[in-house]
């Protein structure tokens, strides 16, 4: 993982968006997939405390101007 952002709704605060970047696609599937134990204890562990499950969709970056 190259970095990420956490974005909170300035009005919801329990709602959040959490950006992560990557080199690759394939380094994303291999974090996100389902051999990755760590990835898989962390959210069974936050269960309790979601009202949803995180849902995950990928894009990718078109533009990018910082």
């Amino acid at each position: 993982m190259k970095g990420y952002a956490l974005l909170e709704n300035a009005k919801a605060e329990q709602k959040m968006v959490i950006l992560t970047f990557w080199e690759t696609k394939e380094e994303m599937d291999t974090f996100y997939g389902p051999n990755n134990k760590a990835l898989a204890e962390l959210l069974e562990k936050s269960k309790g405390m979601l009202e949803l499950m995180p849902e995950r969709n990928d894009y990718k970056v078109v533009k990018l101007k910082m």
